[in-house]
């Protein structure tokens, strides 16, 4: 078990922080707008059975939920304010291991902010005595998660912590592996998750309040796996859970992200960076597709 990691910023108050600007119409107005159109639309069913001439009172509601989705969206787009600096903190995961969605490639490293998710980065785990399937290559794109390599291998907190927050009870569906199943997890399937809001896209996951005040959040973890309590104190290498394919997830990977809050609908992702995982072992990302090996 390795030493606690001893993040560079002073210790903070117990109570979270307001809310940033902007973090309600880039977090909740896009679920607001779903409601909100689904609401337009189970009226207008009721006023075609029931015959009330109330056409205007559905298409109000209408205009308004896409007035939210596109508040949402704008603001999910623009760079939020973030003074808190970086953080370096030791490896969530332990062997080889492939990143996707780096922050060392881009940010945000998922295409948005939403959900706190500037400076997250997903991690397929790749030990060298199995084989992963190959993208694409197979008969089917829904293959069961056993089939890869890094399902159930163990993840660690990344500094001395606190749980705030667990759920466990999501299952390990099949995986997104063709073109065709990505096409339908994208258009269809993560449009039911959103409506659900971030416990159906994070899938099942623990949160960890770190000792600077921040938070960090491990998601799509194994059904089963989650071996912490809210208020168990963890120190950095502890294991916490293991890598699954639970909520909005196209093959078992692990997502970690740095955030203000720990609730993700309003949260603000801060910078942060893995101790030696950058380039020529420098504190920091693997790029996108490089393997990189956490002793």
């Amino acid at each position: 078990m390795s030493s606690p990691a001893s993040p560079s910023i002073p210790p903070a108050a117990s109570t979270e922080p307001r809310p940033r600007p902007h973090a309600w119409l880039r977090g909740a107005a896009p679920t607001a707008g779903l409601i909100v159109i689904g609401c337009a639309l189970l009226l207008q069913v009721a006023i075609v059975v029931s015959g009330v001439d109330a056409r205007l009172v559905p298409a109000v509601l209408g205009m308004v939920g896409a007035l939210l989705i596109a508040l949402g969206a704008y603001f999910g787009s623009a760079s939020p304010i973030v003074r808190e600096g970086s953080i370096v903190v030791d490896s969530p995961v332990r062997g080889r291991w492939q990143a996707v969605n780096s922050p060392a490639s881009a940010t945000p490293s998922h295409g948005l902010h939403t959900l706190g998710q500037t400076w997250a980065v997903d991690l397929i785990g790749i030990p060298d005595d199995r084989h992963r399937p190959v993208y694409g290559r197979t008969v089917t794109g829904y293959l069961p998660p056993t089939d890869f390599p890094g399902f159930g291998l163990p993840v660690h907190a990344v500094a001395a912590a606190t749980v705030v927050a667990r759920h466990d009870a999501e299952v390990d569906h099949k995986t997104r592996y063709s073109w065709d199943a990505i096409l339908y997890m994208t258009v269809i399937e993560g449009f039911l998750r959103s409506i659900g809001g971030p416990r159906k896209m994070i899938g099942n996951h623990v949160v960890l309040r770190l000792d600077d005040g921040t938070f960090f959040t491990y998601g799509h973890l194994q059904r089963g796996s989650v071996r912490v309590n809210v208020g168990d104190r963890m120190r950095a290498g502890d294991v916490l859970a293991a890598c699954g394919n639970s909520g909005n997830s196209s093959e078992p990977h692990l997502h970690v992200q740095r955030q203000d809050r720990s609730g993700a609908t309003l949260a603000t992702g801060l910078p942060w960076a893995i101790r030696g995982a950058g380039r020529g072992g420098r504190d920091g990302f693997p790029l996108n597709g490089e393997n990189w090996v956490s002793e």
